[in-house]
């Protein structure tokens, strides 16, 4: 429990407790033994434990309109339940990505909506389709 390993653990018992080595190597196992079977017991109650508190702060988290305290219980969950490979968290690339992505769309909104080419609220997406479909009418006149 303090760090001791065993052999240190057997010197300190016959030092202090004034026993035989032999009874304060029993002793020193007998005292490895329960401290392995009450960690192991220990983890299962803990990971338990984490699991009912994580599910409840995920569910706390939603109702008080919190998606950044509810992503963190989510990611905390997954990595207690061992979903990410190789124990790694989820790829920061994906991320970054999206960042990357939401920005080119941005330029491309600074682009296409002086066109006019329809209303503001309708989505970007159809805004370059009515582009496309506008340069390729203007290619086919011109051919």
């Amino acid at each position: 429990m303090n760090g001791l390993d065993r052999n240190e653990a057997i010197r300190a018992a016959t030092d202090e407790l004034e026993v035989d080595r032999q009874y304060a190597a029993t002793l020193v196992d007998l005292a490895i033994d329960k401290i392995a079977v009450a960690a192991d017991y220990e983890r299962r109650t803990e990971i338990g434990q984490s699991y009912h508190r994580l599910n409840h702060l995920y569910t706390v988290s939603l109702r008080q309109d919190d998606p950044r305290a509810a992503l963190a219980a989510q990611k905390e969950l997954n990595r207690l339940l061992d979903l990410y490979p190789n124990d790694s968290e989820p790829d920061s690339n994906l991320a970054s990505e999206a960042v990357d992505n939401a920005k080119t769309l941005d330029v491309i909104r600074e682009h296409l909506l002086p066109l006019n080419l329809a209303p503001d609220d309708y989505p970007i997406e159809e805004h370059a389709r009515i582009a496309a479909e506008r340069l390729h009418a203007n290619t086919r006149r011109r051919s």
